[in-house]
């Protein structure tokens, strides 16, 4: 997939900013409504990176306060079933 400059989710506008040796692999900020990957990870690291984001954002969103073991498990099936099928490119 190729990674978007923003992203829509829940009515807003989240950018999404990639920078270089940043000190997690992503961050999202609720508050501030922007996401932030690192910029050299691998790129199938970064689409994963992504979706980790994306699932704590609708964790957040609908109050169901995941855990971050929760998020890795989420994100790590999630991904898998997207490339075993092609959904990413």
């Amino acid at each position: 997939m190729k990674i978007p400059k923003q992203i829509k989710g829940y009515g807003f506008v989240y950018p999404i900013f990639q920078k270089k040796n940043y000190k997690w692999l992503g961050t999202i900020n609720h508050k501030k409504g922007y996401i932030v990957l690192q910029k050299n990870q691998h790129h199938c690291r970064k689409e994963s990176s992504l979706l980790h984001e994306l699932i704590h954002m609708v964790s957040s969103e609908n109050d169901l306060n995941l855990k971050e073991t929760q998020v890795n498990l989420l994100e790590t099936g999630l991904y898998q079933i997207l490339k075993d099928n092609k959904l990413l490119k």
